[in-house]
């Protein structure tokens, strides 16, 4: 019988990932001869978000720093990641899935901390007998490539290797779209062959062993390190909790025309100031126009995807003033026009 082991699933806008990871895509930046500036420019994400050792960057600002990051011929975050200095602000991940008391443990204790460093994208598991597959499932595929998912999925091989005490365990990961720069020597650097263009992003491994207790597992340590990561965990949740709530309520209302208005109405919702709603928000790192904006772009992919309508209705019923107006602001965010998007996503 197979058993389904994977993540909860959230609003796009609601993933996260660790400022430390865009500390890491700067510094690969700078290294291709890209400035702060620029990096900024091309991404969204300042020197000081980069720089916030306890913030969190928001998935559109990531996503975009990877489709920067993962197309330049230079040295790779995830090469880098192999050092021991660069490890060490996910020691709490690291402590945990390196420390469990079996490897089947330690894969699920991965999947269940993954967003302390983020949880954009989704990483599941299928078990049947000794036969284990992971899929990895990248936000906006159209727009990436599948260096992410390969180092996700890389890391899955090495903990296995790591349990078995096998150097030679052989892992084939299959990816979907075609070869990312610098794919060999990943390939060759985490000992893993690799197939594109493929239905899926996914691995199989034979873990015949994944079950039994692990020799160097620490109960006390384990203990105290799990306890500090379910500790992150909650401090997370609560951070997003009111900002994803004031999303689920401008998107029931589906009103985009005014945002002071909307702002007016959400207020009302929540029986709330507008001084204290923007402190709240801004607690949680954001402010009620990114939040209202965020609500814009998810309506208007919908629309474009689901909806026979034309674009210029589309831009009306969203509150532009024009089709020019909409079709920059899509552009701006997504890298491709209404029109593009809608041709590549509408179902036939």
């Amino acid at each position: 019988m197979a058993l389904i082991l994977g993540t909860t699933y959230m609003s796009h806008w609601s993933r996260t990932v660790t400022s430390k990871l865009a500390s890491l895509g700067l510094e690969s930046a700078k290294e291709a001869g890209i400035s702060p500036a620029e990096f900024q420019r091309l991404t969204g994400i300042s020197l000081l978000e980069a720089n916030d050792p306890h913030g969190r960057i928001s998935a559109t600002k990531h996503i975009a720093m990877l489709n920067l990051i993962e197309r330049l011929d230079t040295v790779t975050m995830l090469e880098r990641s192999g050092n021991a200095p660069l490890r060490a602000p996910f020691g709490t991940l690291i402590g945990v899935i390196s420390n469990s008391r079996t490897l089947r443990e330690a894969f699920d204790n991965y999947v269940r901390i993954k967003p302390l460093i983020g949880d954009v994208d989704d990483i599941s598991f299928q078990v049947v007998g000794d036969l284990y597959e992971f899929v990895y499932t990248l936000d906006d595929p159209q727009q990436r490539t599948a260096m992410s998912a390969f180092g996700h999925l890389a890391s899955m091989a090495d903990l296995a290797r790591q349990y078995t005490e096998n150097d030679r365990l052989a892992a084939t990961i299959e990816l979907v779209g075609k070869p990312f720069p610098g794919w060999k020597r990943l390939a060759q650097y985490k000992s893993c062959k690799v197939v594109f263009e493929q239905p899926a992003n996914r691995m199989q491994l034979r873990l015949p062993t994944a079950d039994e207790p692990y020799h160097l597992y620490n109960r006390f340590a384990f203990d105290a390190i799990d306890g500090q990561a379910n500790h992150e965990l909650k401090l997370l949740e609560q951070q997003r909790s009111f900002a994803v709530r004031v999303l689920a309520l401008i998107n029931e209302l589906e009103m985009y025309a005014s945002e002071g208005t909307l702002l007016t109405l959400v207020c009302e919702k929540f029986s709330i100031s507008r001084s204290a709603l923007h402190r709240r928000l801004q607690r949680e790192g954001t402010n009620f126009q990114s939040v209202a904006t965020q609500a814009r772009l998810c309506r208007a992919k919908q629309m474009l995807s689901q909806q026979s309508m034309p674009i210029s209705m589309i831009s009306d019923e969203l509150g532009f003033s024009s089709v020019s107006v909409f079709s920059r602001f899509f552009s701006g965010h997504y890298g491709q026009s209404p029109s593009r998007y809608r041709a590549i996503n509408r179902p036939d």
